[in-house]
Protein backbone atom coordinates (compact mmCIF):
# COMPACT_ATOMS: atom_id res chain seq x y z
CA UNK A 1 0.00 0.00 0.00
CA UNK A 2 1.35 3.58 -1.02
CA UNK A 3 0.67 6.98 0.70
CA UNK A 4 2.11 9.94 -0.24
CA UNK A 5 2.52 13.88 0.72
CA UNK A 6 3.01 15.08 -3.19
CA UNK A 7 3.86 19.16 -3.04
CA UNK A 8 4.45 19.50 -6.74
CA UNK A 9 5.33 18.06 -10.11
CA UNK A 10 8.95 20.27 -9.70
CA UNK A 11 10.08 18.84 -6.81
CA UNK A 12 13.43 16.97 -7.00
CA UNK A 13 13.97 15.04 -4.40
CA UNK A 14 11.77 11.88 -3.41
CA UNK A 15 11.74 10.66 -0.08
CA UNK A 16 10.86 6.96 0.20
CA UNK A 17 10.05 5.51 3.21
CA UNK A 18 9.99 1.24 3.24
CA UNK A 19 8.52 -1.04 6.07
CA UNK A 20 6.09 -3.51 7.29
CA UNK A 21 4.96 -2.11 10.89
CA UNK A 22 3.42 -5.27 11.56
CA UNK A 23 6.84 -6.24 12.16
CA UNK A 24 8.09 -4.22 15.02
CA UNK A 25 11.11 -2.29 13.94
CA UNK A 26 10.83 -2.97 10.19
CA UNK A 27 8.26 -0.05 10.46
CA UNK A 28 10.82 2.21 10.74
CA UNK A 29 11.06 3.63 7.56
CA UNK A 30 7.65 4.26 6.92
CA UNK A 31 7.10 6.11 10.91
CA UNK A 32 10.09 8.12 9.52
CA UNK A 33 8.52 9.34 6.32
CA UNK A 34 5.03 9.62 8.02
CA UNK A 35 6.68 12.42 10.10
CA UNK A 36 8.22 14.33 7.56
CA UNK A 37 5.20 16.51 6.41
CA UNK A 38 3.82 16.97 9.20
CA UNK A 39 6.55 17.95 11.54
CA UNK A 40 9.12 19.31 8.83
CA UNK A 41 9.21 22.68 6.34
CA UNK A 42 9.67 21.23 3.18
CA UNK A 43 10.57 22.66 -0.12
CA UNK A 44 11.17 20.56 -3.10
CA UNK A 45 11.21 17.61 -1.81
CA UNK A 46 8.20 14.59 -2.32
CA UNK A 47 7.76 11.77 0.61
CA UNK A 48 6.52 8.71 -0.44
CA UNK A 49 5.88 5.24 2.19
CA UNK A 50 5.43 1.85 1.04
CA UNK A 51 4.93 -0.87 3.15
CA UNK A 52 6.12 -3.80 0.65
CA UNK A 53 7.84 -2.42 -2.47
CA UNK A 54 6.58 -4.31 -5.31
CA UNK A 55 7.81 -3.98 -9.14
CA UNK A 56 5.21 -1.76 -9.73
CA UNK A 57 6.73 0.93 -7.89
CA UNK A 58 9.86 1.70 -10.13
CA UNK A 59 6.99 4.59 -11.31
CA UNK A 60 7.67 5.96 -7.96
CA UNK A 61 10.85 7.41 -8.55
CA UNK A 62 10.29 8.59 -12.10
CA UNK A 63 11.55 12.42 -13.08
CA UNK A 64 13.98 12.59 -9.45
CA UNK A 65 16.97 13.70 -9.33
CA UNK A 66 17.41 12.00 -6.09
CA UNK A 67 15.74 9.37 -4.31
CA UNK A 68 16.54 8.82 -0.64
CA UNK A 69 14.80 5.54 0.54
CA UNK A 70 14.73 5.02 4.74
CA UNK A 71 14.30 1.02 5.55
CA UNK A 72 15.52 -1.02 8.59
CA UNK A 73 18.72 -3.25 8.04
CA UNK A 74 19.69 -6.26 10.86
CA UNK A 75 22.07 -4.82 13.01
CA UNK A 76 24.28 -7.57 13.00
CA UNK A 77 24.79 -6.08 9.39
CA UNK A 78 26.10 -3.18 9.73
CA UNK A 79 29.86 -4.33 9.66
CA UNK A 80 29.35 -4.94 6.02
CA UNK A 81 29.64 -0.82 5.75
CA UNK A 82 32.72 -1.27 7.95
CA UNK A 83 30.48 -0.03 10.78
CA UNK A 84 30.18 -1.82 14.75
CA UNK A 85 26.87 -3.20 15.63
CA UNK A 86 26.48 -0.47 18.06
CA UNK A 87 26.27 2.12 14.51
CA UNK A 88 22.92 3.19 14.38
CA UNK A 89 22.35 4.34 10.99
CA UNK A 90 24.45 3.78 7.44
CA UNK A 91 24.67 5.69 4.52
CA UNK A 92 24.65 4.23 1.05
CA UNK A 93 25.10 6.06 -1.96
CA UNK A 94 22.93 3.98 -4.56
CA UNK A 95 24.51 5.59 -8.13
CA UNK A 96 22.55 3.28 -10.67
CA UNK A 97 24.73 3.95 -13.48
CA UNK A 98 27.50 2.48 -11.76
CA UNK A 99 25.60 0.07 -9.18
CA UNK A 100 26.69 -3.40 -8.81
CA UNK A 101 23.37 -5.22 -7.63
CA UNK A 102 24.58 -7.99 -5.95
CA UNK A 103 27.22 -6.00 -4.16
CA UNK A 104 23.80 -4.60 -2.05
CA UNK A 105 21.06 -6.82 -2.54
CA UNK A 106 20.67 -9.21 0.57
CA UNK A 107 21.76 -6.32 3.25
CA UNK A 108 18.06 -4.91 3.83
CA UNK A 109 16.99 -7.55 6.09
CA UNK A 110 13.69 -6.71 7.79
CA UNK A 111 11.93 -10.15 8.95
CA UNK A 112 11.52 -11.23 5.05
CA UNK A 113 8.77 -8.07 4.94
CA UNK A 114 9.58 -6.87 1.69
CA UNK A 115 8.80 -8.15 -1.89
CA UNK A 116 11.89 -6.27 -3.11
CA UNK A 117 14.97 -4.71 -2.56
CA UNK A 118 16.02 -1.08 -2.37
CA UNK A 119 18.76 -1.44 -4.56
CA UNK A 120 16.76 -3.83 -6.96
CA UNK A 121 14.10 -0.88 -7.40
CA UNK A 122 16.04 1.61 -7.91
CA UNK A 123 18.76 -0.47 -10.64
CA UNK A 124 14.71 -1.13 -12.29
CA UNK A 125 13.73 1.95 -12.50
CA UNK A 126 17.19 3.32 -14.05
CA UNK A 127 17.06 0.32 -16.49
CA UNK A 128 13.66 1.71 -17.74
CA UNK A 129 14.77 4.54 -18.04
CA UNK A 130 12.54 6.23 -14.92
CA UNK A 131 15.39 7.65 -13.20
CA UNK A 132 18.61 8.90 -13.96
CA UNK A 133 19.77 10.48 -10.39
CA UNK A 134 21.28 9.38 -8.04
CA UNK A 135 19.74 7.44 -4.89
CA UNK A 136 20.66 6.84 -1.51
CA UNK A 137 19.90 4.31 0.99
CA UNK A 138 19.12 5.43 4.55
CA UNK A 139 19.79 2.12 6.77
CA UNK A 140 18.64 2.25 10.02
CA UNK A 141 20.05 -0.09 12.68
CA UNK A 142 16.93 -2.33 14.00
CA UNK A 143 16.98 -5.39 16.75
CA UNK A 144 13.72 -6.31 17.19
CA UNK A 145 11.58 -7.34 13.99
CA UNK A 146 9.19 -9.36 15.78
CA UNK A 147 4.78 -10.09 14.53
CA UNK A 148 2.85 -7.40 16.84
CA UNK A 149 5.45 -5.16 18.13
CA UNK A 150 5.53 -1.53 17.59
CA UNK A 151 9.18 0.31 17.34
CA UNK A 152 11.55 0.01 19.96
CA UNK A 153 12.98 2.74 21.99
CA UNK A 154 16.12 2.08 20.33
CA UNK A 155 14.53 1.90 16.49
CA UNK A 156 13.20 5.15 17.55
CA UNK A 157 16.39 6.93 18.90
CA UNK A 158 17.94 5.69 15.81
CA UNK A 159 14.82 7.06 13.32
CA UNK A 160 15.98 10.72 15.14
CA UNK A 161 19.95 9.99 14.20
CA UNK A 162 18.95 8.97 10.02
CA UNK A 163 17.07 12.34 10.26
CA UNK A 164 20.34 13.85 10.39
CA UNK A 165 21.36 12.13 7.60
CA UNK A 166 18.49 12.75 5.59
CA UNK A 167 18.26 16.38 6.09
CA UNK A 168 22.36 16.66 5.08
CA UNK A 169 21.37 15.07 2.00
CA UNK A 170 18.59 16.97 0.99
CA UNK A 171 21.02 20.48 2.10
CA UNK A 172 23.40 19.15 -1.05
CA UNK A 173 20.14 20.23 -3.33
CA UNK A 174 20.01 24.21 -3.61
CA UNK A 175 16.44 23.69 -5.17
CA UNK A 176 15.33 21.49 -1.73
CA UNK A 177 14.94 21.99 1.88
CA UNK A 178 14.11 19.79 4.33
CA UNK A 179 13.81 21.43 8.12
CA UNK A 180 12.33 19.62 10.93
CA UNK A 181 11.28 19.64 14.20
CA UNK A 182 12.44 17.03 15.88
CA UNK A 183 10.64 17.34 19.43
CA UNK A 184 7.54 16.54 16.83
CA UNK A 185 9.10 14.07 15.04
CA UNK A 186 9.74 11.88 18.67
CA UNK A 187 6.07 13.11 19.77
CA UNK A 188 4.80 11.66 16.51
CA UNK A 189 6.98 8.23 16.37
CA UNK A 190 5.84 7.70 20.31
CA UNK A 191 2.61 8.22 19.72
CA UNK A 192 1.79 6.42 16.33
CA UNK A 193 4.45 3.74 15.54
CA UNK A 194 3.89 2.39 19.29
CA UNK A 195 0.70 0.69 17.55
CA UNK A 196 1.27 -1.40 14.56
CA UNK A 197 -2.12 -2.08 13.56
CA UNK A 198 -2.71 1.93 13.60
CA UNK A 199 -4.01 3.34 10.05
CA UNK A 200 -1.02 5.96 8.81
Amino acid sequence: MENSQRHSSKSSVLVLGIGNRVYGDDGVGVCLAYTLPRCCRTKGVDVVWVDRPTIGDIALLEGYEVVVIIDAIDYSSMSVFGLGPKAAVAVIELDPARLDVSDVVGLVDSADAHTMDPAYLVSLAYSAGLFEGVAYLVAVSVRDTEFGKGLSEEAKANALKALIELEKIVATKHRATLRCDYGCVKSTLDNLCCNPLASL
